[in-house]
């Protein structure tokens, strides 16, 4: 069938769109994440809270702390996609 408009029941898409939408929404979940933990929270940035020869000492500790956190993101958002389902198949088996 023809989809005009919105969405409607009879529309579906392919498993690899529905993998693709779902990478997406991780990625920018996890983003988020590593954003707001970064501003608000202790990581800092490590360019604009050092500006001394130690730096790279800085840069290079605040690696591990960074991927943890980023690691969280998606940790977190994996749960949400999983727990809410945002994007609903015909299919039972796509994801």
């Amino acid at each position: 069938m023809l989809c005009q408009g919105a969405c409607q029941k009879h529309c579906y898409c392919s498993k690899k769109v529905y993998v693709l939408a779902y990478a997406a929404l991780l990625y920018l979940g996890s983003s988020l994440v590593y954003l707001v933990g970064t501003t608000c929270l202790a990581y800092g940035t490590p360019f604009k809270d050092t500006l001394t020869v130690g730096q790279r000492r800085v840069l290079d500790g605040s690696k591990q702390r960074r991927r943890a956190l980023f690691a969280a993101g998606v940790a977190i958002t994996s749960t949400i996609l999983c727990a809410t389902r945002p994007l609903r198949s015909p299919s039972r088996n796509v994801l």
